[in-house]
């Protein structure tokens, strides 16, 4: 169990109540009708799907799919080989974290969502990662970085962030360029201003139409001398850009 002392932070692995009002084992005919132009991407998402994957309805279309949460967690690896804890910030349905697991020895799986957290738990062991290295967090990061504890805590036991905050559904993509701002539960410049106190080598998954001025514009506000951009792209499409702050990304 997490400390006493750190009100935002407890391991909620048997505290999660049960969800069967929630369905989390779709078939295609389960799913509502605006989501399931993303059944076809099933195996992309998870290449082990059919065997018992479990994710809401809003974790079909924010999932990180499997060979770019593999990549990210290879590369973050390779930049920084003696760190071993990592904090998965908004770890939704487990895709980075799974990966994460295969290279770290401790991963925070963060989300503010119980049944996310069942999700990923449960996503974890069909991967066959060692459950003793996921610690899963019942959080609300945006209350919890108010709190000096919180802060304190994740400063002392974390070594980089990842995260993939909610871009605010599907309708992203409605915008020729995605206003940073749009950013769940706060902006970007907030959200990263609060990952940086906590650790200096920070990596994020935002849209791939996000406003690359605007990041420029919020990296020379905070004082952030560089930071590198990679276009993640899976079978020739473009998913997102990943960010990444720290002197060995760069």
């Amino acid at each position: 169990m997490m400390k006493k002392k750190v009100p935002y932070l407890y391991n909620v692995s048997k505290e999660i109540p049960s969800s069967h009002d929630i369905a989390i084992n779709h078939t295609h005919k389960s799913l509502p009708k605006d989501v399931k132009k993303y059944w076809k991407n099933r195996y992309s998402l998870f290449k082990k799907f059919d065997s018992g994957i479990e994710l809401t309805t809003e974790l079909w279309y924010s999932v990180t799919p499997e060979d770019i949460a593999l990549f990210t967690a290879k590369f973050l690896k390779y930049c920084y080989p003696d760190d071993t804890k990592i904090l998965d910030l908004f770890c939704g349905g487990g895709g980075n974290t799974i990966q994460f697991g295969r290279f770290f020895s401790k991963i925070y799986a963060l989300d503010y969502n119980e049944i996310n957290l069942q999700c990923t738990l449960n996503n974890c062991q069909i991967y066959k990662i060692n459950s003793k290295k996921i610690i899963p967090l019942h959080c609300d990061f945006k209350s919890a970085v108010k709190d000096e504890n919180f802060m304190n805590f994740c400063h002392d036991n974390i070594d980089i962030i990842y995260s993939s905050p909610p871009w605010g559904g599907p309708s992203y993509t409605n915008d020729e360029v995605f206003d940073l701002n749009d950013l769940k539960p706060f902006g970007f410049e907030e959200l990263l201003t609060y990952c940086l106190k906590i650790s200096n080598k920070v990596v994020f998954f935002l849209p791939r139409n996000s406003n690359l001025k605007q990041l420029s514009a919020i990296n020379r506000k905070l004082k952030i001398e560089n930071s590198r951009v990679i276009y993640m792209k899976l079978q020739g499409r473009i998913k997102g850009i990943s960010v990444f702050y720290g002197d060995n990304f760069l």
